[in-house]
């Protein structure tokens, strides 16, 4: 027969109050660490919204072929980029390459090739 009693027994179930201190001490942890990357987060948003309400910012990808073939990212400018190019003078013959149409928002865009007629 088993020298423990009932009472033994029952006295060992739970958690030991070191084991619940280690568990508060990591909540703790936890808690505080949500805490500043909602802060964080917070200082993120404010910055954007900044940067929004100040002058335009552009994208302006680089010159070339190579760049474009490389994947070169774009540069930030508050310069707007050059236009294009005007086309030659003379008829064109237009190809539809592709049409894209939405309706949630109302949009439509084509992709075209200029070649001179």
């Amino acid at each position: 027969m088993s020298s423990r009693t009932p009472d033994a027994r029952a006295a060992r179930r739970g958690f030991t109050l070191l084991e619940c201190e280690v568990a508060l001490i990591v909540l703790v942890l936890l808690v505080a660490g949500l805490g500043n990357l909602t802060a964080a987060h917070q200082r993120l948003l404010g910055a954007v919204d900044d940067w929004m309400a100040g002058d335009p910012t552009f994208f302006v990808a680089r010159p070339g072929e190579t760049a474009a073939v490389l994947g070169t990212p774009a540069t930030l400018s508050v310069d707007p980029p050059a236009p294009p190019a005007a086309p030659p003078a003379g008829p064109l013959e237009v190809k539809v390459l592709s049409v894209e149409a939405t309706l949630d928002p109302p949009t439509a865009s084509a992709q075209v090739e200029l070649t001179e007629g």
